[in-house]
């Protein structure tokens, strides 16, 4: 930390206020209305990839010291912040608890100076510390400007779309969910999940387990009607929010737990379009773990119609697709599948292939993943060292395990995070809906669909036989 840094760390709140009120005063930039910075707040949470989340607003005097901060670390302004923080000069009179948002946003201007190529410059890997104060003053401009929340968010409920090939537990009603019993045929239809408006980034709270329970609004449809009602919901979209995405998740999932875990990946992910998932007969027990290994296999074949009816019947722009765990064995297979049957399954394309903490044999991996390449328009793989559950799987079969490092799995074609620093649940294994980092870095790809080596805070990295893969959090 350089003295300047620790002058300002020892700011009382009034005199770091009063500084940094100097600071954009020297800036002479126009005083914006409420209505521009709300605005620029949307751009750039957006360019950032920060999910729409309200916070509680940091005190005033630190907020305002960590933007001194940011201000510090810039070679642009180091010497004449340095010079007027020598110089003494009395506090405004406004007090320091009247801190504005326009005078947060005159900072981030200076980092964020074009938008949306704003991220791209923030994620300099040289200097990860003012790329975190960036992101992190960015989220406190969103609370501190009040930012309105759009789409979705908007809402206490939250709809979800789903095709299972489990048995309903009372065929007369739809209500009462499915449960762990294969059926001879798949079923369709909606159901809604509650958001509490307290629900954090990443967070399945008590609220949301109370609710999902019942699943509010649960309902089947016919095939047809199934499509059709999804189109009618894309219409009504924006045109650039007609997007869709497939979650299918991993073993020891109930139906429920997967219509919960579906539903928060889309509302943090603000997909606005269609957030659909494929639930396979998992027991949901960690003890069925064999019988789980059994149902997903028997589930590739019906993944692979329900991604390719997705792509061509749902009147989506672009489909994305998440897979996590085991659903990772059931994807491939249904990916390379899809480019084996190339007469019947002409025209498929999917946006963003993601493929998170994979349960899948490496080696099995390397010999089907082309498959990816073919049909998306980009596959990124999250790995960890860390991933108690994947780890445990590499010590029942006896082989490497494509989700867990080392080593770090790479292939031609597919971009490979390492997920390790961003991860803080218990068994490492949740990171694709739990990490915030991870969270973000999915909605750049979805959103924007740029390259790794454009995505805010990645650092490059290399195996030991130089393969390049990403590292993501601290």
């Amino acid at each position: 930390m350089t003295d300047l840094q620790l002058r300002i760390q020892a700011l009382s709140d009034t005199e770091a206020i009063a500084l940094l009120r100097r600071f954009v005063r020297a800036l002479a930039t126009a005083s914006p209305t409420p209505e521009a910075i709300q605005n620029q707040a949307h751009s750039m949470a957006d360019a950032l990839s920060l999910a729409a989340e309200q916070g509680d607003p940091m005190v005033p005097g630190d907020l305002a010291r960590s933007a001194l901060l940011l201000l510090a670390s810039d070679a642009r302004f180091e010497s004449a912040l340095g010079a007027m923080q020598s110089c003494e000069r009395g506090a405004f009179t406004r007090g320091a608890e009247q801190l504005e948002a326009a005078d947060l946003l005159a900072v981030l201007q200076t980092q964020l100076p074009g938008l949306p190529a704003c991220a791209a410059a923030a994620s300099d890997s040289s200097a990860p510390e003012q790329a975190g104060l960036v992101r992190a003053l960015t989220r406190q401009l969103i609370s501190h400007a009040g930012l309105r929340q759009e789409g979705p968010q908007a809402y206490a409920a939250y709809r979800v779309w789903y095709a299972t090939s489990r048995k309903p537990v009372d065929p007369a009603d739809p209500s009462q969910g499915f449960g762990v019993e294969r059926d001879t045929c798949i079923h369709r239809g909606t159901c809604s999940v509650f958001v509490p408006r307290s629900h954090k980034v990443g967070s399945v709270g008590s609220a949301w387990w109370q609710r999902v329970a019942t699943l509010t609004d649960m309902n089947t449809l016919q095939e047809l009607a199934f499509w059709q009602q999804m189109q009618d919901q894309l219409k009504q979209c924006a045109a650039d929010d007609q997007d869709a995405l497939v979650f299918i998740h991993g073993f020891n999932v109930s139906f429920e737990q997967a219509a919960l875990r579906a539903a928060q990946i889309g509302f943090d992910l603000q997909i606005k379009g269609a957030m659909a998932f494929y639930s396979w007969a998992s027991r949901g027990k960690v003890k069925m773990y064999p019988a789980d290994e059994a149902a997903v296999e028997l589930d590739e074949a019906p993944i692979a119609d329900f991604l390719c009816d997705m792509a061509q019947r749902s009147g989506a722009r672009r489909v994305h697709v998440i897979a996590h765990s085991m659903g990772n064995r059931a994807v491939l297979r249904a990916v390379h599948q899809i480019t084996q049957q190339a007469q019947r399954r002409s025209g498929v394309r999917f946006g963003q292939i993601i493929l998170a903490a994979a349960d899948v044999d490496a080696r099995k991996f390397q010999e089907l993943c082309a498959a990816y390449r073919q049909l998306s328009e980009r596959t990124t793989l999250y790995v960890s060292s860390r991933d108690a559950a994947v780890e445990a799987s590499r010590w029942l079969h006896g082989f490497p395990r494509v989700g867990l490092m080392p080593p770090v799995t790479t292939a031609p074609g597919i971009d490979t995070v390492n997920a390790v620093n961003a991860d803080l649940t218990l068994l490492g294994h949740g990171y694709v809906a739990e990490a915030r980092d991870v969270i973000s870095d999915m909605h750049a790809l979805i959103r924007h669909g740029t390259g790794p080596q454009r995505r805010f805070g990645l650092r490059p990295a290399a195996t030991p036989a130089g393969a390049p893969y990403w590292l993501i959090g601290a």
